[in-house]
């Protein structure tokens, strides 16, 4: 009867007894690692009817396979992590100072030909005034060549035992001494027929200069001519350049290309062409070689208004994952005026898609034509808790501004969002909107209204003056009224 009973009691208690002793056993830890890249490691998330102890490796939100490792289970939801996503406003401050300019690279070259000997004479008595001050005026980040062109020795071209279509004199370089010195060792040849080899100077400048990525590039022509076209073969066996090659080339490639007449021979229209095909902020003048202050003075006004001229303003953003994050709106056409002006590019920065806590770091790049003019490190905190709950909507994206329409406004706005009364009104000096001082003009003061109730939220009696597109707020939008009229 006893054995009986011990045998009862052995029956009933193990069950109970090996129950306790899983309970105790430790929960197994998710390991990320184990999981594929676009996977998550969640514990036992497939399901109530689910029992395991082992972690389960559950596709992302963003993931783009099909798998989710649930047995044969079909109801097995992938919920997004509540997650904190930051809305981060910050914008690009520039003042096309001595601090804020980019990195310019110059080439310098000079024709020459025998027409061209009193502008030779006048850069190399002004060469050290000229270098220094344009190096100064770009901040001490501008580099320096020289290339000595004449024409090609054939017959009807140049002069055969004078003549040379390009000779690189000074490759780029930051030392203003050898570059004066290569002024120096210029000299006067022939040239034979009135054409010169324009056209091969451009071809090198895009196939042999070494340039500095992201840097302006400017060619900067001293001469009195124009350019065979075609023009002979640069390379023997090659193929002859044309105007229309360089140009494109140059347009590819971010080249300016400044020319500057020391004569009044007319030639300065042709080039004007040529420049407005290529952009870049390119121009054609005619400059002043007899007195050596008014020549630097020209020069270095001239060559500051290409790097100063901008044809479209935009962002870059590494690396490239990160690009979806980065909200703004792209600047068709910026001058900055000799005077100087602070300019702001605003953006956003919305981490969309992103469901795992963590620090992503990335750079912002700011360019003008194909040159960098300034960069921001940004690290982006993601905080996820965990929870599983229904995702929250995405912040708002910067609105995309839509002109005014220019007839008459059948339905009433519902309330007074201007206080200047000039929306879709026609100003005297014939502008739409941006007019945020009331002065009938779109200038500066209005750009400057608009800064301090975007960037500084400050507004004058809690009114918003700077509502372009009555929207209730000063953001991109009224930024782009002003800016539309302003730079037209």
């Amino acid at each position: 009867m006893k054995v009986f009973i011990g045998i009862l009691i052995t029956i009933l208690c193990v069950p109970f007894l090996l129950s306790k002793v899983r309970a105790a056993e430790p929960v197994p830890t998710c390991d990320r690692t184990a999981c594929d890249t676009e996977y998550d490691c969640i514990f036992n998330r497939c399901g109530s009817s689910t029992k395991t102890t082992t972690c389960k490796c559950l596709p992302l939100p963003s993931s783009t396979k099909k798998k989710t490792y649930c047995g044969l289970l079909t109801d097995c939801p992938v919920p997004t992590p509540a997650c904190i996503l930051p809305v981060i406003e910050d914008y690009f401050s520039l003042a096309f100072s001595k601090i804020s300019s980019p990195d310019v690279d110059i080439i310098f070259a000079f024709d020459t030909t025998g027409s061209m000997r009193a502008t030779i004479n006048t850069a190399q008595s002004v060469g050290n005034v000229l270098l220094e001050g344009l190096d100064n005026e770009l901040g001490n980040r501008a580099r320096f060549g020289i290339v000595d062109f004449r024409d090609y020795t054939v017959n009807g071209y140049g002069m055969p035992g004078t003549d040379y279509p390009y000779k690189l004199v000074v490759d780029l370089t930051d030392d203003k001494g050898a570059v004066k010195d290569g002024i120096d060792e210029l000299s006067i040849g022939n040239g034979g027929d009135g054409q010169e080899s324009y056209l091969r100077v451009m071809y090198e400048a895009y196939s042999t200069i070494k340039w500095r990525e992201d840097s302006k590039k400017v060619l900067v022509f001293l001469g009195d001519s124009i350019e065979h076209d075609p023009d002979l073969p640069p390379r023997e066996g090659g193929n002859k350049i044309s105007t229309k090659e360089v140009v494109a080339k140059f347009k590819d490639q971010g080249i300016s290309l400044l020319y500057l007449d020391v004569s009044t021979h007319g030639a300065v229209k042709h080039w004007e062409t040529i420049a407005e095909d290529i952009g870049n902020g390119s121009g054609a003048f005619l400059v002043n070689p007899d007195k050596e202050e008014d020549f630097v003075k020209e020069v270095t006004d001239r060559i500051i208004g290409v790097v100063r001229k901008i044809k479209e303003v935009y962002l870059k953003v590494y690396a490239e994952k990160y690009i979806p994050w980065v909200i703004y709106e792209k600047l068709d056409g910026l001058k900055i005026p000799s005077e100087g002006m602070e300019y702001r590019f605003p953006y956003k920065i919305l981490p969309i898609g992103v469901s795992i806590n963590g620090n992503h770091n990335f750079v912002i790049k700011l360019y003008g034509d194909k040159t960098k003019y300034a960069e921001k490190k940004h690290t982006v905190q993601i905080k996820c808790d965990g929870s599983y709950p229904t995702p929250s909507p995405v912040p708002t994206i910067l609105p995309t501004f839509t002109p005014a329409p220019t007839g008459p406004i059948s339905t009433p706005r519902p309330r007074d969002c201007d206080m200047c009364k000039v929306i879709n009104k026609v100003s005297d000096k014939g502008t739409k909107g941006g007019d945020y001082n009331c002065d009938n003009v779109v200038n500066i003061g209005d750009y400057s209204i608009w800064r301090k109730e975007f960037v500084d939220k400050i507004t004058k009696d809690g009114h918003v003056m700077s509502d372009g597109n009555c929207d209730g707020v000063s953001d991109s939008g009224d930024y782009s009224a002003w800016r539309n009229n302003f730079i037209k």
